[in-house]
């Protein structure tokens, strides 16, 4: 069942993989800034930049739109530390941001995070943009291409 899971996981990025040219907007965040000082930083450092899809709550189209149509995804610390964000960036083929100063990333002691994400310390919130127009093209295919090897490894492992 798990296998199968990931198998469509692996499907759906696939899919994405050739909507890549489609992705219009450099960065998406959605969810709630009370509770979080980073949050609303972010929010107001960004809500006036048009490359930049970050809301504060629910965005004005479907949740996953925003993963579909922006090259990072962000996930920052709130209320929880660990919500699904990271693992609805990778299905949607978005390059998950983690906007932390300290995180324990899932599957760390056998997952190269550095391959398929980007880590911002808190403090360099301000040069986001800078940040992430630096990625070369060629980083950012790569790491896209990553998700393949993740999707049919993760299904082999779990299928066998």
């Amino acid at each position: 069942m798990q296998g199968r899971f990931l198998h469509n996981q692996y499907k759906c990025w696939m899919e994405n993989r050739s909507l890549r040219s489609l992705r219009n907007k450099l960065v998406f965040f959605a969810g709630r800034v009370q509770n979080s000082g980073i949050r609303q930083q972010l929010l107001n450092l960004w809500r006036n930049d048009t490359s930049f899809d970050i809301f504060s709550g629910h965005p004005s189209y479907p949740y996953e739109e925003g993963f579909r149509r922006s090259k990072y995804c962000l996930h920052v610390k709130g209320y929880e530390v660990n919500t699904a964000r990271i693992s609805d960036a990778i299905h949607y083929g978005c390059i998950p941001v983690l906007i932390s100063n300290y995180y324990d990333l899932p599957f760390a002691n056998i997952l190269d995070w550095s391959k398929f994400s980007i880590i911002v310390n808190q403090a360099d919130v301000a040069l986001l943009k800078h940040i992430l127009m630096s990625v070369s093209e060629q980083t950012y295919l790569n790491s896209t291409e990553t998700y393949a090897w993740l999707g049919s490894t993760s299904s082999g492992m779990l299928t066998q």
